[in-house]
């Protein structure tokens, strides 16, 4: 049997957030006797599912070097790399701004790669860029055609946001395992066991990067509204970040240490998920929230960002949006008046583009069709 085509994905971090989520639906379910994923990361960092993938047989390469860590003795160029390396038929690049990193796709060009996908997974900047990083971007987009084969983004916005109203690109749903996140009661008692949650007591959700595009400092905020109106609410907080240590102060500052749980970057998401009963992002910007689908294929109601986050989020209408210019107050509101009732997401999501079954197949045949051309 011939060896399956191997494609090099860049991109991703040491957190657990929707980008890496999004790679291991696909990879876990791709057939791959003919289509195998490597993966190049920043060489400080561990991907969150690195033994999965090796047993998989992916292959990670601890060599990436940004540009302001080139002078280090270690460093290794991304041409190094390549020459290393000409058995990629293709490179994936997963990014949520243009920076550097896109080097990547320059240099597989220059490799004669066949495949070079650049992915925009956001519609707004992650952190404030400086004037040299506004200049590098400005540089990326005026010679990203020469580079690119394919522009691929999680939403219409998102792709708008990184490629322009004058790149075709392809809408890539960012499709889950459903049967992973379907309702489990069993579950949903042992997590709240775990976190001292009450039968009577309602837990609010929120999972992702405790950074300036998720705002979990307002979430706190909100928090504090509801719990002053209904003490019957507990808030569970997945996820790590540069303001992790901020949270947890305001936390104290509010005297909420029993009542909000920050447990960390957690690999078994979709069991927290069992336990929660409405799921919480005020994001100030989002490619999609791939998190919020997944809430919702656990049956839970979702209350997040107005003309933040895209319509296109809310696939089984239980998905609520409120202004990100309303107080905090507001915000809580609108939890307090959103009913805690499970439905069948399953029955909502089975034959949708966002059930992993359909993706995988989708990307299977890019994949091949492109070499096969």
């Amino acid at each position: 049997m011939s060896e399956p085509i191997r494609i090099l994905h860049a991109g991703l971090t040491d957190n657990l957030g929707g980008v890496e989520s999004f790679v291991m639906n696909i990879y876990r379910k791709i057939d791959r006797s003919k289509v195998q994923f490597d993966f190049l990361v920043e060489h400080s960092k561990r991907l969150p599912f690195e033994e999965e993938i090796e047993a998989l047989g992916g292959r990670i390469y601890h060599e990436y070097y940004f540009m302001r860590s080139r002078n280090e003795e270690s460093a290794v160029t991304v041409k190094d790399f390549f020459d290393r390396h000409p058995e990629f038929a293709g490179v994936h690049l997963h990014a949520n701004g243009l920076n550097t990193l896109f080097r990547v796709l320059m240099e597989a060009k220059r490799h004669h790669i066949p495949i070079r996908v650049l992915h925009s997974h956001n519609n707004g900047y992650m952190y404030h860029y400086n004037i040299k990083q506004k200049l590098y971007e400005r540089y990326v987009k005026t010679v990203m055609g020469k580079y690119v084969t394919d522009y691929f983004a999680c939403s219409k916005e998102a792709g708008e946001w990184m490629f322009g109203n004058n790149k075709p690109f392809s809408v890539i749903q960012n499709a889950i395992d459903l049967e992973k996140f379907a309702y489990n009661e069993e579950t949903r008692n042992r997590i709240r066991a775990e976190l001292g949650i009450e039968d009577n007591q309602k837990l609010i959700g929120f999972a992702g990067s405790f950074n300036y595009q998720k705002d979990p400092l307002s979430l706190i905020d909100i928090f504090k509204e509801v719990y002053q109106k209904d003490a019957s609410y507990r808030l569970v907080m997945l996820g790590k970040g540069k303001l992790f240590d901020a949270v947890q102060e305001k936390i104290g500052e509010y005297g909420f240490k029993e009542a909000v749980h920050c447990v960390g970057s957690k690999s078994n998401v979709h069991e927290y998920m069992q336990a929660m009963d409405l799921f919480l992002l005020p994001s100030r910007f989002e490619g999609f929230g791939i998190v919020l689908l997944e809430a919702q294929a656990a049956g839970m109601p979702c209350v997040t960002s107005k003309d933040v986050v895209s319509k296109s989020a809310d696939i089984t209408g239980n998905v609520q949006f409120v202004s990100k210019e309303l107080a905090p107050t507001a915000w809580a509101d609108a939890v307090l008046k959103t009913e805690i009732k499970r439905y069948d997401a399953k029955a909502l999501l089975q034959n949708s583009d966002y059930n992993i079954d359909k993706l995988v197949k989708k990307m299977e045949d890019f994949y091949e069709e492109l070499l096969d051309g």
